[in-house]
C-alpha cells in the first residue's frame, strides 16, 4: 500500500488502520466468487468498512446481508492467504527444502 494511502482512508473517516489484501485477480474456478478485500478499522480497532475488489463497493455494518457476505470474504481470503503464502510456501516449500538440502 503507498505511503500515506491509510491518512486517506482516515480522512475518509474509515479510521487509521488498514488491512489489504488486493488479490481479486486471483483465478478461481467457475461459479466460484473471486477473492480480495482492504479492510478498515477505527482507532479502537474495530472494523468500520470492507472494500470488495471484486464488486468495487464499499459495505459497512448496517449494508444487511451485503455485510455479511463481505465479512466472510474477509475471513475466506485471508485464510486463503495464511495456507498459501504463509503454511504452503514458507513451510512446505522454503523450509523444508533447506532442511533436505542440509541433511543430503
Amino acid at each position: 500500500q503507498p505511503v500515506g494511502a491509510a491518512d486517506k482512508y482516515k480522512a475518509e473517516g474509515l479510521g487509521p488502520f488498514v488491512v489489504d489484501m488486493p488479490i481479486a485477480d486471483l483465478e478461481v474456478r467457475d461459479n466460484f466468487r473471486p477473492y480480495g478485500f482492504r479492510a478498515h478499522f477505527d482507532a479502537d480497532q474495530k472494523i468500520t468498512a470492507i472494500y470488495d475488489y471484486a464488486m468495487k463497493k464499499l459495505l459497512k455494518p448496517g449494508d444487511g446481508q451485503a455485510w455479511e457476505r463481505a465479512k466472510q470474504l474477509a475471513k475466506v481470503t485471508t485464510l486463503t492467504v495464511i495456507t498459501a503464502r504463509e503454511h504452503l510456501l514458507w513451510t512446505h516449500l522454503l523450509c523444508s527444502n533447506s532442511m533436505t538440502q542440509v541433511k543430503t
